[in-house]
């Protein structure tokens, strides 16, 4: 591929003298600590990079708020009244006494939209952080912590049941665009386990597994000269230097953070239009890529962010919404269109096109994620050289977690599936099971394999699960067993 550099003098360079004067529509990065403390074809495309210093002054944010949790309930008679009141009825909770049972609900007060699963901290723990969204002022970050069920009648743990604990809460002003807790290679303290939000801003959260409190540790804004500040659409937190954070804007930029020093390191204009995600590669702290409104996928180099190139511009774009880079091979790409049912693979050593496409989802995607690196292979019976999956009882056996991949859809469908081997059509879907109760029915998608673009590949699923509310986030447990929906006002963890 080829690209160009050119040197260029930014006239809107920020100088900091004596009185930190400036001349820019971006000014220095806002430091809000908090008020109480226990809170990226071969094209070339010409950059504008901001350099910023921050500086730092106090302000006040929304203090600590409990609000009431509420619990999934089971009778009929409260279905009942509910449904006459039009309102959606509460699931029943766990049955404990069903070995069975690979699920666990939480139900919120509010709908729900952002998960992460915490892959720091304690490893005994599953803790969950969940955002609400509402055109109300005041939204919620969730964090749930669960463990597995125990039968009350002999004392024995249930593996593939959970129990969720009430709810830590905290109020924010406008609704999560996303949270995540610190990467996995992040050295944690004993008790102490970083969350990052963002939305009006990026605020960093500091949650205690001792005490079960969140604070808020500070809120960082690259301010602009008018009182506007653009919303942040989204970020990634590197995972082999956890000290750097990337965002995205509305506002055409990126924004590389040291939230170790809550300063911004730098600023660049990314794309012509609104920027709507963007995401380190795999294994490096310069390299990531963004997407956005108009329809292209850029990647770009800290170390020489005066260019960038594209690598996926079709003809006839359509608002890019997310990328997702694979945490264990660092050319692998997952990008996701405004109002697609299908996700599209991409290899950044073949600008173009997509690689291949994953198609089974009947209504839009709203959200795509990875397997961890931390994902555990689950050997089977299986030869070598043949599918990466085979069947064990009710579960599937996944000898690798490379190429794993589960998306979230208005279909109301959850699908987790294997990008990485080629496989005989059609093949037969492993559900995840599900009891009754009316979250949802488990499923089978047989023959839904798919190939994409010139490669007549297939690509299998792995497993499907229907809920009765459209998805709109996914994440997984540590070690892969477990998933994380949000739909409705619930989350739901299913286990593979």
């Amino acid at each position: 591929m080829n690209t160009s550099s050119q040197n260029q003098t930014n006239e809107d360079q920020l100088h900091f003298g004596g009185g930190n004067s400036f001349s820019s529509s971006y000014g220095p990065p806002q430091v809000y600590p908090s008020e109480n403390q226990t809170q990226q074809s071969s094209q070339s495309q010409h950059n504008q990079t901001i350099p910023t210093n921050g500086t730092k002054s106090a302000s006040s944010s929304p203090g600590y708020s409990q609000y009431p949790y509420q619990y999934s309930q089971s009778t009929q008679q409260q279905q009942l009244s509910q449904t006459l009141q039009n309102q959606p009825p509460q699931l029943p909770p766990i049955n404990l006494n069903q070995s069975t049972s690979f699920k666990g609900h939480f139900e919120s007060h509010w709908p729900l939209y952002s998960v992460d699963w915490a892959h720091c901290g304690p490893t005994d723990l599953n803790i969950i952080a969940v955002s609400t969204y509402s055109e109300d002022i005041t939204n919620k970050i969730q964090i749930v912590q669960a463990s597995p069920s125990v039968q009350p009648s002999t004392g024995l743990v249930l593996p593939k049941s959970l129990d969720f604990f009430p709810p830590v809460e905290f109020s924010v002003p406008y609704p999560c665009t996303r949270l995540a807790w610190a990467p996995s290679s992040y050295v944690a303290s004993s008790s102490s386990m970083p969350l990052i939000t963002t939305g009006d801003c990026l605020r960093l959260w500091n949650y205690n597994t001792d005490t079960r409190q969140l604070s808020q540790r500070c809120a960082l804004v690259n301010k602009a000269k008018s009182s506007y500040m653009p919303p942040i659409t989204n970020f990634d937190w590197n995972s082999v230097d956890p000290s750097i954070v990337i965002t995205s804007s509305i506002d055409t930029t990126c924004t590389i953070w040291d939230i170790a020093s809550s300063t911004a390191r730098t600023q660049l204009i990314a794309h012509d239009s609104e920027v709507y995600d963007v995401a380190f590669v795999y294994n490096s702290t310069n390299i990531f890529g963004s997407v956005g409104a108009d329809g292209s996928v850029r990647m770009f180099d800290q170390r020489a962010l005066d260019h960038s190139t594209i690598i996926y511009d079709p003809s006839n774009p359509v608002p890019l919404l997310k990328i997702e880079a694979n945490p264990r091979d660092s050319n692998s790409l997952a990008i996701l269109a405004s109002d697609a049912n299908d996700v599209h693979l991409l290899d950044i050593r073949m600008p173009g096109g997509p690689v291949a496409s994953l198609n089974g989802h009947q209504r839009s995607i709203n959200t795509i994620r990875w397997a961890p690196p931390s994902a555990v292979p689950r050997p089977g019976g299986s030869s070598p050289g043949s599918s990466n999956i085979s069947e064990s009882g009710n579960a599937p056996t996944i000898k690798s977690f490379r190429h794993v991949i589960v998306s979230g859809s208005d279909d109301c469908q959850a699908i987790v599936w294997d990008a990485s081997t080629t496989v005989q059509f059609p093949i037969s879907a492993t559900p995840l099971n599900h009891t009754s109760g009316g979250a949802g029915s488990s499923t089978s998608s047989n023959g839904s394999v798919l190939n994409s673009g010139n490669n007549k590949e297939n690509y299998s699923i792995i497993a499907a699960y229907t809920h009765n509310h459209e998805i709109n986030g996914v994440t997984w447990s540590r070690d892969g067993s477990w998933i994380g929906l949000t739909a409705g006002r619930g989350l739901q963890a299913v286990c593979l």
